[in-house]
């Protein structure tokens, strides 16, 4: 069951990304549905699963963007090992959220830098480019999270994370 949530939870993920990201962007500064997502996912699902399921969203959004291939991916699933390495379920019941939402957003911050020493665009200076490309997008994620983390209620992240692991996810 849990494998069904998973795969609605990154499909919504991908469409917000790709339909809902450039109606909230503020001056070109776009949040990462994904990495949110990962990260949930990462929660329950722990370092190993959530690495897997990073990597396979990383190359679908790298698939997507036309990107280097991989770079998503790469990124993606080292950042769910480590959300899957310091969060839990804790982390997501009410009192928590505000944790939560704060390490997503340092996790945006490693994300970004990540993403943006891969594929090296040179158009900007270095410090424009990591102000516009790192800084601000990891805390517009970080805003994001903590909506998202705080709107959702509680009933519902239990029913995705109480259910019986499946063998396979």
């Amino acid at each position: 069951m849990n494998l069904i949530y998973y795969m609605i939870m990154a499909a919504v993920a991908l469409g917000l990304q790709h339909g809902v990201s450039d109606l909230v962007a503020i001056q070109g500064v776009t949040p990462d549905f994904l990495l949110i997502a990962v990260c949930a996912i990462a929660l329950y699902a722990g370092r190993g699963q959530g690495t897997i399921w990073g990597a396979a969203v990383g190359f679908i959004e790298d698939s997507l963007t036309g990107g280097l291939l991989g770079s998503h991916a790469f990124v993606l699933s080292l950042v769910a090992f480590i959300a899957g390495s310091v969060m839990s379920y804790r982390s997501l019941q009410s009192a928590y959220s505000l944790n939560a939402g704060l390490i997503v957003g340092l996790l945006a911050l490693v994300h970004n830098l990540l993403i943006y020493l891969l594929n090296v665009h040179g158009a900007a200076g270095w410090f424009t480019g990591l102000l516009m490309a790192v800084f601000l997008p990891a805390v517009y994620t970080l805003f994001w999270a903590l909506i998202i983390f705080a709107v959702v209620p509680e009933s519902i992240w239990e029913k995705i994370y109480k259910t019986e692991p499946s063998p396979l996810f």
